[in-house]
């Protein structure tokens, strides 16, 4: 069976899936293909004629595969009628050939395995079994099988492995050491798929070996061929189904086996079978849907075309949009395509931006790019795979201020190295060449400004998605605008506050579908969208709470949310940022969707503090105390905002202690009096850094922390003994010292002031 399935998988790979398709390219026609598929038919009818069994059953095969395998000529065709979305333009042999072979990927050996001295790992081998056998296979399983950490409330990369699908997971929310590995070990599915891999093999071991084949071959042996590197940009489970289908015979061949070894003890009663029978189906498919229903369930989920929609209609006519991948590029091409909406907005990915196809696409297909590479540079630069290719785009320090002339004038920034490639003898390892894409960006900005190349420049943004190390250095040219940043020839303005505005005013209302029913189900993708959201209402709050009112300004009076939003320009600043505020926590609520980030929820709880709304602050404090993730520091924060916003020292020592512990390090004790000293608790302040001079006297950030608190505090007689103590040891600190004098002075002026009262 072994040797047979090395020969199929020969043939198949890379006999019908490299050489057919080769076969074609070298002779620059499709045709041939489909004439070695007709000598194959022949060679069948031939066998079945002669009645030659394992002939015509190994041809028929083979012929079964080549059919399975042709369906991919339907990219081919589809590429010939030159579609908007045609991406790798696979419409020849050659560019068809290259398609199949994932050749824009590049190649990857199996052997030896990507470990590159990762100091995770100890070795190569170790790499092997904890990461790429154990982590990227053994896990997925048992995600199919027994559970996945946080589901079905939480999706997250690299989740671990959970006993969700037992009847202890009916008992215990999260069961912990031998409970959590007996009820591992009784989850239904697992414990089924277990019991029939043992049954099969004990009484059919041929039926076995064809299962476990189908098993290895799509699971483990994918392992050996992916050589799959860390970390990956996804998890990757969905590589391995052929796997989890076979396991899935297992379970089915184990519940059979259960239910004929109940009828045959209880002698064939059929009211207990059935009874076992309906207890499977409980605790297997019904126990999985149950559990797994709701985070499959994207009923009502609107957030992909409505965040689509919100993000082109950010953009002004004739928009140039570098988006960075598939969440936020293959939703905007399907309601360009499909729903017509703002196709005049071209999309610029910056993933395919490094490929020459899609390099000319852009170039050549309306709406036409302004780009002012030819074909030959394209296919020499860009498609280039040598030295010669990647020393065109290398980056010393000398290139990296760009200027950039425009209609508004010159554009100067600097463009910093994207990779580091060793290159030159004494070149330290800041990165030093720029990719594909950094070139194109760079090419496409100039081309797009220069008026004797493009008469009318089109107005260029990048999505709020792509990452500041994808922005070729322009961050103090980048405006925000709505779920994007336009790219401004003039620096230093971070929001376009009116387009901002009508954007969360009029744009998006009615385009936040779902996000306020607790009943759907976002994923982690979704989520950092919704992030996304929030951001700009922030932004706006901001800009407005720091503007000041014209003269004459005077409160509203407006106390309903609809009768300010609908009489927004009579309202003072401070009043439009509280209303936005409102706004963000009417469509996005937090009672829904919770903000991860324990800081960033605080920071909302300290702009409603600050206009006026203390009691949204202490519910974020309140929230965030019921977390059993939080950090020292974070709990030192919130201690800080308890002193600082509600002055409630004693609650904010209470929690600082907490958060401490006995035995507190030098530099928690530093940060703790720093938080206290920010808050406003001076007393506090000065109790932490003393104690942590205690335990570091040489600690110059605490003498200075010790030194602020007391002078807060008016006792200038401590401040002088803690300066002449450090003095004492420090007799060269002249800082100190003029300090010191200067404390002296005060002391001397304010006795000399009570003498004379």
């Amino acid at each position: 069976m072994a040797a047979a399935t090395g020969v199929v998988f020969i043939l198949v790979y890379p006999g019908v899936v490299k050489w057919l398709p080769g076969l074609g390219e070298k002779l620059n026609s499709l045709w041939v293909p489909f004439i070695v598929t007709a000598l194959l038919g022949m060679v069948f009818w031939w066998a079945v004629k002669n009645r030659h069994g394992i002939i015509g059953t190994g041809m028929a095969g083979l012929l079964l595969i080549i059919v399975g395998y042709s369906t991919y000529t339907m990219i081919y065709v589809r590429s010939g009628l030159n579609p908007p979305i045609d991406e790798n333009d696979p419409d020849s042999p050659a560019r068809f050939l290259s398609y199949l072979n994932r050749e824009q990927y590049g190649d990857r050996d199996m052997f030896p395995r990507v470990w590159k001295r990762n100091p995770a790992y100890s070795s190569e081998w170790d790499y092997f079994w904890s990461y790429q056998v154990n982590k990227m296979f053994n896990r997925y399983l048992l995600w199919q099988f027994v559970g996945r950490e946080g589901a079905p409330h939480r999706e997250f990369q690299d989740a671990g492995v959970e006993p969700n699908y037992s009847f202890v997971s009916m008992l215990t929310d999260k069961p912990e050491g031998l409970i959590r590995w007996f009820a591992i070990l009784t989850c239904a599915p697992l414990l089924l798929g277990l019991i029939g891999f043992f049954q099969q093999f004990g009484k059919d071991k041929s039926g076995w070996l064809v299962v476990a084949t189908i098993f290895f071959m799509t699971g483990y042996a994918v392992i050996v061929y992916l050589n799959q590197d860390d970390p990956q940009p996804r998890e990757r489970d969905y590589s391995y189904v052929g796997a989890f289908f076979a396991f899935a015979i297992w379970i089915g061949l184990g519940a059979a086996s259960v239910i004929e070894w109940v009828s045959n003890k209880l002698k064939g009663s059929q009211a207990m079978t059935a009874g076992v029978v309906g207890l499977l189906i409980l605790l297997s498919p019904v126990m999985l849907l149950a559990k797994n229903y709701s985070m499959n369930d994207r009923s009502d989920n609107m957030v992909a075309w409505d965040y689509s929609y919100n993000m082109l209609m950010s953009c002004e006519q004739n928009g140039l949009l570098f988006t960075n991948g598939d969440n936020d590029t293959f939703p905007v091409w399907y309601l360009q395509e499909v729903a017509g909406v703002r196709k005049d907005v071209r999309v610029c990915n910056l993933s395919l931006l490094n490929t020459g196809w899609y390099v000319k696409q852009l170039r050549d297909r309306e709406p036409k790019v302004p780009i002012s590479f030819n074909d030959a540079y394209v296919d020499r630069y860009v498609d280039g795979q040598d030295e010669q290719a990647l020393i065109s785009r290398y980056w010393p320090p000398e290139k990296r201020e760009v200027t950039l002339e425009t209609p508004d004038g010159p554009m100067k920034w600097t463009v910093p190295g994207a990779m580091y490639v060793r290159y030159k003898p004494g070149e330290d390892r800041t990165p030093n060449f720029l990719r594909v894409q950094d070139w194109m960006i760079l090419d496409i900005l100039r081309t797009n400004f220069d008026r004797t190349k493009t008469p009318n420049p089109r107005p260029v943004y990048f999505a709020v998605t792509v990452a500041n190390s994808n922005m070729v250095g322009l961050r103090d040219f980048l405006t925000m605008e709505g779920l994007v940043f336009r790219v401004d020839t003039k620096p230093g303005r971070q929001i376009g506050a009116q387009r901002l505005l009508e954007h969360v005013m009029h744009t998006f209302p009615g385009h936040f579908r779902g996000i306020a029913d607790p009943g759907v189900h976002f994923d982690d993708n979704v989520w950092k969208l919704l992030q996304n959201y929030r951001s700009a209402f922030l932004q706006l709050a901001y800009y407005y709470r720091s503007q000041p009112d014209q003269p004459g300004t005077t409160p509203s009076g407006y106390t309903s949310l609809e009768d300010q939003v609908a009489n927004f320009d009579r309202l003072s600043n401070r009043e439009k940022a509280l209303v936005l505020m409102k706004m963000m926590e009417r469509e996005i609520p937090e009672s829904v969707r919770p903000i991860g980030n324990v800081e960033l929820s605080l920071q909302l709880g300290r702009m409603y503090d600050d206009l006026g709304e203390p009691e949204e602050m202490r519910k974020r404090l309140e929230w965030a105390l019921q977390r059993n993730d939080l950090s020292t520091d974070s709990r030192l924060k919130i201690a800080a905002s308890y002193a600082g916003s509600f002055k409630d020292t004693a609650k904010a020592a209470d929690m600082v202690r907490d958060a401490l512990g006995a035995s507190p390090s030098s530099d928690q004790l530093f940060t703790a009096g720093s938080s206290m000293y920010q808050a406003g608790a001076f007393e506090l302040a000065a109790d932490y850094f003393d104690r942590c001079l205690k335990q570091d006297p040489r600690n110059g950030q605490a003498i200075g922390g010790m030194l602020q608190s007391l002078e807060a505090l008016g006792r200038l007689e401590q401040a002088v003994q803690v300066l002449e103590s450090w003095l004492a040891t420090t007799p060269n600190d002249a800082g100190a010292r003029r300090r010191l004098q200067d404390i002296q002075n005060r002391l001397a002026a304010r006795d000399t002031g009570a003498t004379r009262n």
